[in-house]
């Protein structure tokens, strides 16, 4: 009976053994398992926030060119103006709208997104200079929307505005024609 006892003990204690061998080897695999979701989680994380940012909207900003006092008009600061249902520009610095006043001569222009080398918003409109084709000639063409290509280009016939990195707003077409002229004389 002893003996019965002993063999008994031995084989409970292999059988222990075994399953502990075997729980530790599941542990082993689920710690496996982790990492890798661990990993795919943050792959996915990565994932998603490159996507949010391809597609994170650009800054919806617009400034007017106003013809009649041949000025400038930012609009994004002073939030006093409206584009009303009628599509004119109202100036709403008066509280009643009885006295709300149309301004039926501006040109609009729309923030491009982009901004020059030195940090300053290019907008449509906006005459800018590359040195693009070379270092030592600068060229100079104002910035517009191409319909076609649903883009901003550089107004020289033939350039992307995107493809510069080395713009430099220097005046725009409403305030400073005289720099697109000289440009054409060059040429």
């Amino acid at each position: 009976m002893i003996n019965e006892l002993k063999e008994k003990l031995a084989k409970l204690h292999a059988e222990s053994e075994a399953k502990s061998k075997r729980i530790t080897e599941i542990y082993a695999e689920a710690s496996i398992l982790v990492d890798e979701r661990s990993d795919i989680t943050q792959r996915i994380y990565d994932l998603n926030l490159a996507i949010r940012e391809a597609n994170k909207m650009r800054e919806i900003k617009f400034r007017f060119w106003c013809k009649t006092v041949k000025s400038m008009i930012d609009v994004n600061n002073s939030g006093q103006f409206v584009i009303g249902l009628d599509g004119r520009l109202r100036d709403m610095s008066y509280p009643f709208t009885s006295q709300m006043k149309p301004i039926d001569d501006v040109v609009i222009m729309q923030f491009t997104g982009l901004t020059d080398k030195n940090g300053v918003d290019i907008y449509e409109g906006d005459i800018v200079s590359s040195d693009f084709y070379s270092p030592e000639v600068d060229c100079v063409a104002p910035v517009k929307y191409h319909n076609e290509l649903m883009r901003f280009v550089f107004d020289d016939g033939e350039q992307d505005a995107y493809e510069y990195g080395r713009l430099t707003v220097i005046g725009n077409i409403h305030q400073n024609p005289e720099l697109i002229e000289a440009q054409k004389n060059d040429r």
